[in-house]
């Protein structure tokens, strides 16, 4: 608009001279560069401050996902930390190394250890005894070496010299660089299981016991008898062959055949 103004007011004024039109045109191309300029500038800025805007945005966002994933991750994490805490079985968290970093409630109700008195010690410190199975401790050994859950049963001892057995489930929870930052251990009280099935074991045994010797008396009866039984036998036989009246004859028969039976 300003450079056609100044053209027009150039034509107007076609007596003036060469130098005036010149200026006219000069200053029109300056104030048209400036124009430009400005309105670039502005342009520029106005884009960097959209995408400024946009980046606070997204970043506000990616900001609040990230905090509700971190409060539903503290809801998880406080709902799993309830239920070890008012779990019936034992719940042992141990380092690497295998100490003991905490037990919950059931820990102490179980084996009497209170929790300062757990915590920093080796289980075989305080649990395990000279009746703990060596195959249990390997499989356990191998589950903290290898990385990997698994399940034995396995003879402990509370605080006041009880034994208990204990079905020992041992899994690793890996860290962000993919090996494990700590193993959870959960163990249930099976002794009056056990007990159960020694008492079960044994019936099963007498049983077994009782039905062998009850073969083996009527074997022996058996014998007993078969061996007066044949000699009736062979004397009725004889019998037999002599000369009888008809019904000594007929009861001879009637005994021969009972003993046959």
């Amino acid at each position: 608009t300003g450079l056609l103004l100044l053209i027009s007011e150039g034509l107007e004024r076609s007596t003036q001279g060469l130098r005036d039109e010149l200026f006219f045109v000069i200053t029109a191309a300056i104030l048209s560069y400036a124009t430009t300029l400005f309105i670039q500038s502005t342009e520029r800025r106005q884009a960097e401050r959209s995408r400024f805007e946009l980046a606070i945005l997204e970043k506000n966002q990616a900001l609040q996902e990230a905090h509700l994933r971190e409060k539903e991750q503290a809801k998880i994490a406080e709902r799993l930390a309830m239920v070890a805490k008012y779990a019936n079985d034992s719940v042992i968290f141990t380092a690497p190394d295998g100490r003991i970093e905490w037990v919950n409630d059931a820990f102490t109700r179980i084996t009497g250890f209170r929790f300062d008195e757990a915590v920093g010690h080796l289980p075989s410190e305080i649990l395990y005894t000279e009746g703990t199975s060596p195959e249990a401790l390997a499989e356990l050994d191998r589950g903290h070496r290898e990385a990997v859950p698994v399940r034995v049963e396995l003879q402990n001892k509370t605080r006041d010299g009880r034994l208990i057995w204990m079905e020992v489930s041992l899994s690793p929870v890996p860290g962000g660089s993919g090996t494990p930052e700590v193993f959870i251990t959960v163990e249930r009280d099976i002794t009056e299981a056990k007990a159960q099935a020694i008492v079960l074991a044994q019936a099963r045994l007498a049983a077994e016991a009782a039905a062998l010797a009850k073969s083996q008396f009527l074997a022996a009866i058996s014998h007993e008898i078969r061996t007066p039984m044949n000699a009736i036998l062979g004397l009725l036989e004889w019998l037999s062959s002599t000369p009888l009246s008809q019904t000594q004859s007929s009861a001879l028969a009637r005994v021969r055949q009972a003993g046959d039976e």
